[in-house]
C-alpha cells in the first residue's frame, strides 16, 4: 500500500454498502487519511495491497497488538475485483 492509493481505496469504499462496515471513507481526505494511518511508521497494521493492472482493489493486513502478542487479520476487496480468488489467494 502507498499513500498514493487514495483515490483507489475511495473508489473500492464507494464500491458497495457493505463496504461502510469496513471504516468511514467518504472522500478523499478520508481515503489519504485511512492510507496514512495503516502504513505510517511504526503502526500496528501491516497491509498488502492486492491489485489489478497497477490499481489497489483490495487489501489483507493484520494489525498487531504486541502487548498482547495476538493479531487481527482483516481484507476487503472493491465491488468489481470480488469472485475472482484473489482475496483468497493474497492469504495463503
Amino acid at each position: 500500500m502507498r499513500h498514493d492509493d487514495a483515490t483507489d481505496v475511495l473508489q473500492a469504499f464507494q464500491s458497495a454498502p457493505d463496504m461502510s462496515r469496513q471504516g468511514d471513507v467518504k472522500t478523499l481526505h478520508d481515503a489519504t487519511e485511512y492510507v496514512a494511518r495503516l502504513i505510517a511508521p511504526g503502526a500496528a497494521h501491516h497491509p498488502w495491497a492486492i491489485t489489478a493492472d497497477d490499481t489497489l482493489v483490495g487489501l489483507v493486513c493484520v494489525s498487531v497488538d504486541s502487548g498482547n502478542r495476538n493479531g487481527w487479520f482483516w481484507y476487503w476487496m472493491a465491488h468489481r475485483a470480488r469472485g475472482h480468488g484473489w482475496t483468497r489467494r493474497a492469504t495463503n
